[in-house]
């Protein structure tokens, strides 16, 4: 397995924004977890650790032509659906503006179309969870190394 190396941080954090909860996940040296954060306490838990972390912050925003819209929903089921789209970009905007602001390093990633399901994630990452938001903040980060403390 192909391993990237964050040598210069203790921590490395894999976040998949969300209106209601974000996907929260990190890489301590051997400690893996993954969570759902609401935006303020994601942001009690950026601040506390400061720059001796990196962030990989999913950002849908940098895709062009997101619009796959659902006809089966009808028109309001669509309109539903790009509103939430677009709050949830929103949202990873604001997440970009807060490590902006808390000075920690970061790197925009663009969402992959193909998604990973559980029991694959499970199998590969020995994580357990079901929740979406979850497993795309860990698959960005998964397979990076931190620096030993």
């Amino acid at each position: 397995m192909n391993k990237y190396i964050a040598p210069n941080f203790h921590r490395v954090i894999g976040i998949d924004p969300d209106l209601d909860k974000n996907g929260f996940a990190f890489i301590e040296g051997e400690t893996r977890a993954v969570t759902r954060l609401k935006f303020w306490r994601l942001f009690d838990e950026l601040k506390a650790y400061k720059k001796s972390q990196l962030v990989y912050l999913e950002a849908g925003w940098l895709n062009k032509g997101n619009h796959h819209p659902n006809h089966r929903l009808g028109k309001a089921g669509i309109f539903e659906q790009g509103r939430r789209v677009g709050l949830n970009h929103g949202v990873g905007m604001m997440i970009e503006g807060m490590l902006k602001y808390l000075e920690i390093p970061y790197v925009l990633v663009r969402p992959t179309k193909s998604k990973m399901k559980q029991p694959f994630f499970g199998k590969l990452t020995g994580l357990t969870t079901k929740n979406a938001e979850e497993i795309d903040a860990y698959m960005l980060i998964h397979g990076l190394i931190t620096k030993k403390q």
